[in-house]
C-alpha cells in the first residue's frame, strides 16, 4: 500500500465491519499480509493528518483445476 505520506494510519475492514488489519506506517509504503483473509470485498483506509483515502480491495482465491 502506497500511503503517499509518512506517519499514516492504515486500516482494512471487511464489508461486515470487522477489522482485518490496522497499523501505523512510518514510511511512505507498507506491505500487508492478506494470506489469511477470506475471499470477499474489503475497505482500505489510509489517514495522514487531515487527508483520508478510501479504497475498495477485492480478494479472490483461484483454485487450480485438475487435468482429466
Amino acid at each position: 500500500i502506497n500511503t503517499g505520506a509518512e506517519n499514516a494510519k492504515v486500516t482494512v475492514a471487511s464489508l461486515g465491519g470487522g477489522f482485518v488489519h490496522a497499523s501505523t506506517v512510518k514510511g511512505k509504503s507498507v506491505s500487508v499480509d492478506a494470506s489469511g483473509w477470506k475471499p470477499g470485498v474489503y475497505v482500505g483506509r489510509i489517514q495522514s493528518g487531515n487527508q483520508l483515502t478510501v479504497e475498495r480491495v477485492v480478494m479472490v482465491r483461484l483454485g487450480l483445476a485438475k487435468a482429466a
